[in-house]
This record gives structure tokens, C-alpha cells and sequence, in this order.
């Protein structure tokens, strides 16, 4: 890999992020989470299959938002993710 990253397919077209090993508010796909956990707060699910429902649903509605999916990687700390 190193070599590859050093010769001339990739040079001036790919850029090493390094980040920490686990780092998860350096992620767009845990402010996702965020956003369906605060979606799911205003009335509880009552069991497991109203959960899976109400979850599908929410990720659904945003496939369909890409302005608020793409908010999220518009976060200061996960910038890189959109390069």
C-alpha cells in the first residue's frame, strides 16, 4: 500500500486521514445515530418491532433529505469526510 500511495496512480489523488483508533464524534455516521435516537425520543417505541419500524422510517425519510444528510459531514470535526 505504501508503495502504491507513493507512486504516481495516486499521487495528487488520495489523502491519508489519520485519526485516533476510536474516536466516534470524528464520525458522520454516529451524528446519523444522534439524529434517529433524538427522533425516536418524543414517544417511546412499545416493543422491539415498533422500534425496527419507527427506525426504518426515520432513515427512509432522510434518503430523501440529502441537504440534512449532507449537514452532517459540513461539522468542523468531520470535515475530512467530505474532501
Amino acid at each position: 500500500m505504501r508503495r502504491w500511495l507513493a507512486g504516481p496512480a495516486a499521487a495528487g489523488r488520495v489523502a491519508l486521514v489519520y485519526r485516533p483508533g476510536y474516536s466516534p464524534e470524528l464520525t458522520p455516521d454516529e451524528l446519523l445515530d444522534q439524529d434517529t435516537k433524538q427522533a425516536m425520543r418524543p414517544c417511546r417505541p412499545s416493543d422491539q418491532r415498533e422500534m425496527r419500524g419507527r427506525v426504518r422510517s426515520h432513515l427512509r425519510s432522510r434518503q430523501k433529505q440529502p441537504q440534512v444528510v449532507r449537514r452532517f459531514f459540513q461539522e468542523q470535526h468531520v470535515r475530512y469526510a467530505a474532501a
